[in-house]
């Protein structure tokens, strides 16, 4: 059995605010919902519940659930090496919930983004299981080989689902727009723009592979984790076996 470390940073009810309204999509969200990333602070309204949020004319998010109660989700994660930075892995009791790049071995950084991104979540530090996760990830980098079998637990809009899907359709060693992207999901090329947008949310780095869409102009377009990454990862994929 894994000998785990004392919870980090475990939010509760009690501790949560009220809920967050945004004034442009008429929705409210939990305190801390990735929803509310884009919203401006002066389009944002405090409810003390629910209740007040309805008979104000606002909706429930379908990110954060608002509505639903609020269960303590308990969250495993852990930080391994590689040739292109650490790797950062959160696992759920349904699959890898997070996998992010660290400049370093210390997991702080990649634990409050955890923590910004869901809400209520209780992260426990889990090397003996999450280690093996990161082996996995990194010989498919680097050499090609399949990590299908690790599970995904994905969670995002439809939409961004949508695009997470068909950015695992792409071929490793190869690229794509993301214009072509946004046609291959039945989108005007118009919605590159929507599409690069949820590739820049993308939680799972690597296994949804979104360093293989590039500019239509030729450019590397854009990268959450910065643009020499994205070009040593597709160098990696062109270069070594798979």
């Amino acid at each position: 059995m894994a000998t785990k470390t004392a919870p980090t940073s475990t939010l509760s009810l009690s501790d949560s605010p009220a809920l967050v309204g945004v004034r442009t999509t008429r929705v409210y969200c939990r305190p801390g919902c990735r929803a509310l990333a884009l919203a401006r602070p002066e389009s944002r309204v405090e409810f003390e519940g629910s209740a007040e949020a309805h008979e104000a004319g606002y909706r429930a998010c379908k990110v954060c659930r608002p509505d639903e109660a609020l269960e303590v989700e308990t969250v495993r994660y852990g930080v391994g090496p590689s040739p292109f930075g650490h790797v950062f892995v959160a696992l759920s009791g349904r699959g890898i919930v997070a996998l992010y790049l660290l400049d370093g071995s210390d997991p702080a950084p990649g634990v409050e983004r955890l923590h910004r991104s869901f809400p209520g979540v209780e992260s426990v530090q889990d090397d003996a299981v999450i280690g093996p996760i990161v082996a996995r990830v990194v010989a498919h980098v680097c050499d090609g080989r399949p990590c299908d079998e690790l599970p995904l637990d994905l969670r995002g809009t439809p939409f961004q689902l949508r695009v997470w899907d068909a950015l695992r359709a792409i071929p490793r060693g190869q690229t794509t727009t993301y214009g072509a992207l946004a046609l291959s999901l039945g989108l005007p090329a118009g919605a590159a723009r929507a599409v690069g947008s949820a590739c820049g949310k993308n939680p799972v780095s690597l296994i949804v592979p979104c360093h293989r869409v590039v500019a239509s102009g030729g450019g590397l377009g854009g990268y959450y984790w910065g643009l020499d990454l994205k070009r040593l990862l597709l160098d990696y994929e062109t270069t070594s076996g798979g």
